[in-house]
């Protein structure tokens, strides 16, 4: 019921977590790809933002890269 309601309210089926591998993953596999690249990149792939949007913003995107460096998942380098 709760994947149903998530559907119907637009919301995400990808939870945060998820996002931030995926953004991590994405800047491993792209060096130098920019916030506005992997926005483009996200929105190309119909994910939806953490909000249950369809517009990803660079800041919503600078905040899943920041985490994925405090978690270790990307270094500095790897992205512009």
């Amino acid at each position: 019921m709760k994947s149903f309601q998530r559907k119907f309210s637009g919301e995400s089926d990808i939870d945060s977590d998820d996002l931030v591998r995926m953004v991590a993953g994405l800047a491993r596999a792209e060096p130098g790809i920019t916030l506005d690249g992997i926005a483009r990149w996200l929105q190309g792939m119909g994910q939806r933002t953490p909000c249950g949007g369809l517009r990803w913003s660079r800041s919503s995107v600078k905040n899943l890269l920041d985490r994925a460096k405090e978690q270790g998942l990307v270094r500095e380098t790897e992205t512009a």
